[in-house]
């Protein structure tokens, strides 16, 4: 999939959670990938003007990555290219007589999302947890049932820390350089202040004790919405000493906990942890 090179260069002015070698890709506005450069014929352009601009010749559409790239709304999803002018600078390599190129880019590192279980699970309004815990940290599972909806969850104290955690194995093209994202969604009764939720990770290669210490976490600061029991997404992105010895193909042990010792956790009451997401990111 192609994108012309001049949609790109706003979405590569963000920060991005890892360094790319190429440009940056982003999606709605956030960091979706890593990408390099190709050429595009010459013979698909037409001149247009003093030769720093160019247009797709007729019938020709530009697919891009899922339903948008960049902060221009104009490329989004199959988007109909036809007679529209594209810039490629005053250093545009384009030649009238066709032989010349266009810069784009294609994609060369896609987001995976990990597959984890639920939370908890609800039967007949009982609540058995799902994640592994010990006994001693372990938030306790829960069923919220509304009128449509039962949902299950783990609450996180305001007194204690407490944690849980999952395993599984790094893809086997894995790019490390973009780093681990973990995504909360969470609630809570209270109505302001905010809740610290951390993430942290250790990876086992072949042949080595399966019991590593922790890496570095990553933490951040959640303030509760301003009406009970709304929804909040909270977002950490695990990334250089917070992967250590982490590699293509290692085992990956994952841990999420509420901070409440910190002095950033100031949310009064019980965090209820709905659900998890985790991406990384593979070769393309």
């Amino acid at each position: 999939m192609l994108i012309l090179l001049a949609a790109m260069r706003e979405a590569q002015a963000q920060p991005a959670p890892g360094t790319c070698a190429g440009p940056a890709l982003y999606q709605n506005g956030l960091f979706k990938g890593c990408g390099d450069q190709l050429d595009l014929p010459a013979t698909l352009f037409s001149l247009v003007g003093t030769g720093t601009r160019w247009t797709l010749n007729p019938n020709i559409n530009v697919t891009m990555l899922g339903a948008c790239i960049g902060a221009a709304t104009s490329f989004c999803g199959t988007v109909d290219l036809t007679g529209k002018t594209v810039t490629v600078g005053t250093g545009g390599a384009l030649a009238a007589s066709g032989t010349g190129s266009v810069t784009a880019n294609h994609v060369t590192a896609l987001p995976m999302i990990q597959p984890l279980p639920p939370m908890a699970s609800c039967v007949a309004g009982t609540a058995s947890a799902r994640w592994d815990a010990s006994s001693a940290t372990a938030p306790l599972p829960n069923c919220i049932v509304g009128t449509n909806t039962i949902q299950p969850s783990l609450d996180f104290d305001d007194t204690a820390l407490e944690a849980v955690q999952q395993t599984w194995t790094l893809a086997s093209d894995w790019v490390a350089s973009t780093g681990v994202v973990v995504d909360f969604r969470w609630l809570g009764a209270n109505t302001t202040n905010a809740v610290r939720w951390c993430a942290q990770v250790s990876c086992v290669a072949d042949g080595a004790t399966n019991d590593p210490t922790w890496n570095a976490a990553a933490c951040v600061n959640d303030t509760a919405k301003g009406t009970t029991l709304q929804t909040n997404d909270a977002t950490v992105t695990l990334s250089g000493t917070g992967l250590t010895n982490c590699a293509a193909s290692t085992l990956l042990h994952l841990k999420i906990y509420r901070d409440a010792a910190d002095a950033g956790d100031t949310f009064v009451g019980d965090a209820r942890l709905l659900a998890v997401r985790v991406t990384s990111f593979r070769t393309f």
